[in-house]
């Protein structure tokens, strides 16, 4: 299929934002081979009485994860996969909740969403962070290495980042690791994106737009179709 290019102008509470070329938003083709229980574990960050990060016009993090997260299962189930939201509301979720549901879905990916804070207001743009298998369970801090790039895990980062890299608005910065509970404890290819600084007014309005959130979440849904194809 032949993509064209669709530009796209971001209006945000009164400024235009940089432009971004997208391909037309039609549901890809539907994956083959569905394996036994979930496909994908969604994890929105936070929620209930965690608000998580918080920006200067009162965005939450909670609300922008959590709109995010339904339109990337909408975009993955128009695709034929069948996804999991550790919360579908504004709940209280643990961490160990989050990291159970990826162990028992059978899923083959999780995806942990998030929006940054800084106490340096000038932070901005996204990030993947991701954690080797031989990282998990254990002690110490993992540091990045090209024995990761085989690490499924890794791939998807990789695959993820790709996709922002592209005629995106916010800075790329860059992949990493991290010890979050989500990425040490769930057993499958594990990441977690951090699309944004709400701590950033740019960042912040970019990601109080509906059309960039739809956006967000096209993009991830096609990392994690490629991802798929590739073999998971």
């Amino acid at each position: 299929m032949r993509w064209g290019a669709l530009a796209l102008t971001l209006v945000v509470a009164g400024c235009a934002t940089p432009g971004i070329s997208v391909p037309p938003r039609v549901p890809p083709a539907r994956l083959p081979g569905k394996p036994a229980g979930w496909d994908v574990v969604v994890d929105p960050g936070h929620g209930g009485e965690q608000f998580g990060a918080r920006g200067r016009r009162g965005t939450a993090e909670k609300v922008v994860t959590l709109d995010i997260a339904r339109r990337l299962k909408r975009h993955l189930e128009q695709a034929g996969l069948r996804v999991m939201l550790t919360r579908t509301g504004d709940q209280t979720v643990t961490l160990a909740q989050r990291s159970d549901f990826g162990k028992r879905s059978g899923a083959w990916a999780f995806l942990s969403i998030h929006a940054n804070a800084a106490k340096n207001r000038t932070a901005s743009g996204f990030e993947v962070y991701y954690l080797p298998e031989h990282e998990r369970y254990g002690r110490g801090v993992a540091y990045a290495s090209t024995r990761s790039r085989t690490d499924s895990s890794y791939r998807l980062a990789r695959l993820i980042q790709k996709e922002f890299r592209r005629d995106w608005p916010l800075q790329d910065r860059g992949i990493k690791q991290a010890r979050f509970h989500v990425l040490r404890h769930t057993p499958i290819p594990a990441v977690l994106v951090e699309t944004g600084f709400l701590t950033n007014s740019r960042d912040e309005s970019l990601l109080n737009d509906s059309t960039l959130r739809e956006e967000i979440a096209r993009r991830l849904a096609s990392a994690l179709i490629t991802f798929r194809r590739q073999g998971g």
